[in-house]
């Protein structure tokens, strides 16, 4: 376990895409339909600080599950990042099992993982630290930033353990509670894609699936009253 104190050389500079995925599944008469969303937030680390520069938001309706079309969708995108690193709110070795072709550059962070290994990590509140289990090209481990904040798991291939505490602090250092210590470009990426998911998962259960006129007066109200429609 590293509980480094280390300071980045004032030249470091590392681009990030962090990307999130949200879905809505429709059933319809030729079967099951889903509308997925994914979010980009694109920005920098520097030595000190973290800056988001771009947001991109892509949509798109699959046949099946929404589940796999939703990561199908993630790492498609993730695979088009021209950035340094990918950040990504998956387990990236579930996913390779899959079959599914991981990004070149990538960081996963997982909240959920063995409530056991959690429980045991846990005790150890002199943050921030890391710990890496598996010294493979694909790196697992956990980390923690804040006595008061989570334990998370992740899995990389990027970075040394040391320079990875440090831009993990600095990504995990905002005033949001339930984003401090956490991620918060991949925080932004969540709340993103509900919000548009949210947004217009209506409209497209209506096209998709059988309606009726008492359907389509019902959305409108909802609507009116959320005061997106005049």
């Amino acid at each position: 376990m590293i509980t480094p104190n280390i300071e980045l050389d004032n030249n470091f500079s590392l681009s990030f895409s962090a990307i999130d995925g949200t879905f809505h599944e429709i059933f319809t008469e030729e079967g099951v339909r889903s509308f997925v969303v994914v979010g980009i937030v694109k920005g920098k680390v520097t030595s000190s600080s973290l800056d988001i520069q771009e947001i991109e938001i892509v949509k798109g309706i699959y046949e099946g599950s929404g589940e796999n079309a939703m990561r199908v969708a993630e790492y498609e995108e993730a695979r088009k990042a021209k950035s340094d690193i990918v950040l990504m709110d998956r387990k990236i070795s579930f996913d390779t099992s899959l079959g599914i072709i991981p990004p070149k550059r990538y960081l996963g962070i997982v909240k959920d993982f063995d409530p056991n290994t959690r429980k045991e990590l846990q005790a150890n509140d002199h943050t921030p630290w890391i710990k890496s289990e598996s010294k493979s090209e694909l790196r697992q481990g956990y980390f923690r930033l804040y006595p008061y904040s989570w334990v998370f798991m992740f899995e990389t291939n990027i970075l040394d353990d040391s320079t990875l505490l440090k831009v993990l602090t600095i990504m995990g250092n905002v005033p949001l509670p339930e984003a401090l210590g956490y991620n918060y470009p991949l925080f932004l990426a969540d709340k993103l894609v509900k919000y548009y998911r949210d947004k217009e998962y209506r409209g497209i259960e209506l096209l998709l699936s059988p309606s009726r006129y008492r359907d389509f007066r019902g959305l409108v109200e909802h609507l009116r009253h959320s005061s997106r429609f005049y």
